[in-house]
């Protein structure tokens, strides 16, 4: 394989690369621009690259910062300087897109202004080298004390060639880097907006039963009261304090779903174990609860404190929605051929839900019942999901609700 030519000017290296040395080195040197991957890694490359062929100069990168201002991002062995993005060497540069050798352009620093000759003279500049898209010049590397301005002179075709392509490269990193930048941005300001909602929701629902505790408090410490008002008091308290515990419950459920432990159970024994358990809330309120399933066994594979809490939470929201006569029917069942799945559906004859408030069920913090959290919902179709399963609503208002349940069917064994 033949050696790639190196392009350092000292007094034994003073030709000029032919062409096939300059087309091998070029497509060498854009390899290395590529693999830089951050703007950060591509200015030190291309200053390096540069100063090299300089001879050990220094060097500044000095990329645009909107229209006014071209600024150094990135220096070796030289001081920091900013030019005018309006002034005379920017345009000269933007406008011939070509190196400035300094020495051998008296013209054109007597084009410059006073500003800019002064800082040309500070840095000990020789040379400067644009990097231009599309008639945009978005940096430019200048080069100071350099060694050998006649071989820095001869090589400058290949440079011009070097500096097209770094200032393509330049451009493409950039402009992801940007667009990087502007997703995070747009995803920080997402998530600063949905923890206000959830911060504004959290401090709505707990302090509604702190304040009526402390009215309850306050009218105990202020007025006589006879033991039956103040059992009463306590029990409404005691209330209060179970309605700001189940918000933080389902908070915490909802945002920090815990490590499943999964087994095979026996969907329609896990459906009748949380009937018995909530067959005396359904009493106390009048509502009649019974459990349709066969003695077949219908088997999944599941976590069953979560599916417990799961059916637990829709029974409850049931019962909740009953008023005279109420009832409350769960039915278990299997589905089998290509739509084999374990069911439950849950049917009451309650209040319904209102058309427009369907979609909106599974918002968290999103509820119609003065006591409620509006995170309930969204817990369950979280389990179901994580369990490979759905939940459906249907509902028409004044006749009641129909909630669907449907889990991966496990064979038995």
């Amino acid at each position: 394989m033949r050696s790639l030519p190196t392009l350092s000017a000292n007094k034994n290296q003073d030709r000029a690369p032919s062409a096939v040395e300059a087309r091998d080195l070029l497509e060498a040197l854009v390899a290395e621009l590529a693999a830089a991957g951050t703007s950060a890694a591509l200015r030190q490359q291309i200053g390096e690259t540069l100063r090299r062929w300089a001879g050990d100069a220094g060097v500044l990168f000095l990329e645009r910062s909107g229209e006014s201002r071209y600024v150094c991002t990135w220096v070796s062995g030289a001081q920091a300087e900013a030019f005018d993005g309006q002034g005379r060497m920017i345009r000269w540069l933007r406008v011939n897109a070509e190196v400035l050798v300094l020495r051998e352009r008296p013209d054109v620093v007597a084009y410059l202004t006073v500003e800019e000759r002064n800082a040309i003279e500070r840095l000990a500049a020789d040379a400067c080298v644009p990097l231009v898209v599309g008639g945009t010049l978005v940096a430019f590397v200048v080069l100071c004390q350099v060694n050998d301005l006649a071989s820095f002179s001869k090589r400058r075709s290949m440079i011009e060639a070097y500096a097209v392509r770094a200032a393509e490269t330049w451009q493409q990193v950039t402009r992801s880097e940007d667009l990087r930048a502007r997703q995070d941005a747009l995803g920080h300001s997402n998530r600063l907006g949905i923890a206000g909602q959830v911060a504004a929701s959290v401090a709505h629902e707990v302090r509604n039963p702190l304040a009526a505790i402390r009215s309850l408090v306050q009218f105990a410490k202020d007025a006589p009261v006879t033991p039956e008002e103040r059992e009463s008091i306590l029990g409404d308290v005691l209330e209060e304090v179970d309605r700001i515990d189940q918000t933080v419950t389902a908070m915490l459920q909802l945002s920090q779903p815990p490590a499943t432990r999964r087994q095979t159970l026996n969907l329609t024994e896990l459906v009748r174990s949380v009937f018995r358990f909530v067959r005396a809330y359904a009493h106390k309120r009048g509502v009649v609860i019974t459990v349709e399933a066969n003695n077949e066994p219908v088997q999944i594979h599941g976590d069953e404190r979560e599916l417990r809490q799961v059916i637990t939470n829709l029974l409850l929201n049931a019962c909740q929605a009953c008023r005279d006569n109420g009832r409350v029917v769960a039915a278990v069942s299997a589905a089998t051929g290509a739509e084999a799945a374990a069911l439950i559906e849950i049917t009451d004859n309650g209040i319904g839900i209102s058309p427009e408030h369907l979609p909106r069920l599974f918002e968290p913090f999103f509820t119609t019942r003065p006591q409620g959290t509006g995170l309930g919902l969204p817990y369950c179709r979280d389990v179901l999901e994580r369990h490979g399963g759905t939940i459906d609503v249907g509902s028409t208002p004044g006749e009641g609700t129909r909630v669907r349940l449907r889990l991966p069917l496990t064979e038995a064994v």
